[in-house]
């Protein structure tokens, strides 16, 4: 029998099509994915960003550089550009887009079409966050945990499966040592304390 892990739930959340992230620790959550990556992964940054991925760094994270291609874009039109035909190509297993706004309801559906076709997901990192209705798949805030060093609260906002349910699905996820060692328990809110 399949044991359901708060991981799994997590990972079953992250299908095939386009996700947003948002938060303090939403670029490090980014970075977990890729150490996790099998296949060819892409990693796009703004040309202009004022804090630069440095890629050598992210071996001592246990990231293999052969597996991601870096890719820089100058405005968000490119980046979407180059996200949709990556993703549409299948050639990738997922694109990491960091410091992108929303894309609006048309430009989600055209990433989500693209990735279904091509079997592959989007995480992008988002510069900022809109309650703006699209087509993502989901919408995460990822930041500190209140007054826990090394811990992060993962909070799912919105999920095309689930809807709206902001706040009912948390989790903590444990960071010892500076490593990917990851121990994700669920967070429960005050609301389902009382339920």
């Amino acid at each position: 029998m399949h044991k359901v892990t708060a991981k799994n739930q997590i990972d079953e959340l992250l299908c095939t099509g386009s996700h947003e992230f948002f938060g303090e620790f939403a670029l490090y959550f980014a970075l977990m994915q890729l150490a996790q990556a099998k296949y060819q992964v892409i990693w796009l940054e703004p040309q202009k960003a004022a804090d630069y991925l440095y890629p050598h760094a992210l071996v001592n994270l246990g990231i293999n550089l052969h597996k991601v291609n870096f890719v820089a874009y100058q405005n968000q039109h490119q980046a979407l550009w180059v996200i949709e035909e990556a993703l549409r190509s299948g050639a990738v297993q997922y694109i990491i887009a960091n410091g992108l706004k929303q894309p609006n309801l048309l430009q989600s559906k055209r990433l989500n079409m693209a990735a279904q076709k091509g079997k592959s997901k989007a995480f992008i990192l988002l510069n900022g966050i809109s309650q703006n209705a699209n087509s993502a798949m989901t919408r995460w805030q990822i930041d500190l945990a209140d007054g826990q060093a090394n811990k992060y609260n993962i909070k799912l906002l919105r999920s095309r499966e689930k809807g709206f349910i902001s706040g009912k699905e948390n989790w903590i996820m444990d960071i010892k040592n500076e490593k990917f060692y990851i121990n994700l328990a669920p967070a429960f809110t005050a609301q389902q304390a009382r339920a």
